[in-house]
């Protein structure tokens, strides 16, 4: 079962607005966009605070369980996190329900089932493909 959001949580209402400002038309909120060929449910989220640099990893998919793509945010001015559901089963894998960039605001919205959190970057998010480490 999926923990959505709830209608009280900062980012679950931020994410209307940032949806509506949008960046001129080029608004992008769409997983398919950012993790396209992979699955939402995540195996590595980082907040490396001394280098101001968010990562989040993605699977190919549930059964494997292999590192596909990181979505990155380099330069961040600011990070807020919100827990979504106090209740949720931790044995449970972590997936992302939306990710919402606001070029004009420079803001980043990612909700995942456990989490919600509000970035302020200088430069937009970007995703990259994971190198395997196996030899």
């Amino acid at each position: 079962m999926i923990g959505l959001p709830r209608g009280d949580s900062i980012a679950y209402n931020f994410l209307p607005i940032i949806r509506a400002l949008g960046d001129q038309g080029k608004r992008v909120n769409n997983l398919d966009f950012w993790i396209p060929n992979c699955s939402p449910y995540i195996s590595k989220m980082v907040y490396d605070i001394n280098n101001r640099i968010f990562t989040i990893e993605f699977v190919d998919n549930v059964n494997d369980f292999n590192p596909l793509l990181r979505l990155v945010c380099k330069s961040v001015l600011s990070y807020s996190e919100d827990t979504v559901d106090e209740d949720y089963d931790d044995d449970l894998i972590d997936g992302v329900i939306d990710i919402a960039w606001n070029g004009a605001q420079k803001t980043l919205v990612v909700l995942t089932d456990k989490k919600e959190m509000i970035l302020k970057l200088e430069q937009p998010p970007f995703s990259e493909n994971v190198i395997s480490q196996a030899n």
